[in-house]
């Protein structure tokens, strides 16, 4: 098993260097192609806007809101996706196995909404 840390600047080249270390036979990657599809959206840039704009209203000053851009961005790449992709090369199976539909991205969008409007700013830019 592989953890990640998804603000990871250089977390392709990890994930590239310690599955080449591992060797595995088939690898598995808790994320779904619905989901990557989504964080590059329209719909999720608008809704990044919004949330932004509550945590502007709220009092994020500006290197808050970068790191909550910069954060935001590194999430809509998913690079475990990519990483896993390029190790694989259509030679070690590549499994997909999380779930993401419209039910799922209005859960994600509703929850963070939420806690931006009900939680300290310190709760939402770390969160």
């Amino acid at each position: 098993m592989l953890s990640v840390f998804h603000e990871d600047p250089k977390g392709k080249e990890r994930t590239l260097t310690m599955l080449e270390r591992l060797k595995p036979d088939i690898i598995t990657v808790e994320s779904s192609k619905e989901m990557s599809e989504y964080f590059k959206s329209e719909r999720f840039k608008i809704f990044h806007r919004q949330l932004s704009n509550i945590l502007k209203a709220k009092g994020l000053n500006e290197k808050e809101l970068h790191f909550f851009d910069l954060r935001s961005k590194s999430i809509a790449i998913i690079f475990e996706i990519q990483a896993t992709q390029e190790y694989c090369k259509d030679v070690i199976p590549f499994y997909l196995i999380d779930l993401w539909d419209k039910q799922e991205t209005m859960i994600y969008e509703d929850t963070t909404m939420e806690s931006a409007k009900n939680n300290s700013v310190e709760d939402v830019a770390i969160t």
